[in-house]
């Protein structure tokens, strides 16, 4: 794998680029919204008959199935970052094997979360990319790792 080292080797608590302050009330603004969201959807379950809540329950796990499977979230965090990554450097920074992670961008791809450019030269160059979807899903990684980051740091505080 190279000197650089995979996501999941490493064992530091990576410190947040934004102020504490800032982090705190960017993380309270963030959870308020959410619960707002939470109240109006199980407002709205609860209205509903039983198999009409198990119909729509079974519907939103299976749009998450994808997102949900190992290594998916940590690509698309990559990939968000780096805006476009070649199949070895997703390998080198995920610490993948080629296997895993052929199968896993073919699922991104199918579902329409990745999607990828094919450079005619010699040896081809292959970059992969978030689409629109893709990056809209991503864009709910970020606060969910900046919030589990910084309440890991304040545990390791403690």
């Amino acid at each position: 794998m190279g000197k650089a080292a995979s996501i999941r080797q490493s064992g530091l608590l990576a410190e947040c680029p934004v102020p504490e302050a800032e982090m705190r009330a960017f993380l309270r603004a963030i959870l308020g919204e959410a619960n707002g969201h939470d109240k109006r959807v199980m407002a709205y379950l609860s209205s509903l008959a039983d198999a009409e809540q198990a119909a729509w329950i079974s519907s939103a796990m299976r749009a998450c199935q994808t997102v949900f499977q190992p290594w998916m979230i940590e690509i698309l965090y990559v990939l968000a970052i780096r805006r476009r990554a070649r199949f070895t450097e997703l390998q080198t920074l995920l610490g993948l094997s080629s296997r895993t992670l052929s199968d896993k961008l073919k699922v991104l791809r199918e579902e329409g979360f990745v999607d990828r450019e094919v450079f005619d030269e010699q040896p081809v160059r292959i970059e992969y990319f978030l689409t629109k979807h893709g990056s809209k899903t991503a864009a709910f990684v970020t606060p969910l790792t900046s919030y589990l980051n910084f309440a890991r740091r304040e545990a390791a505080k403690a």
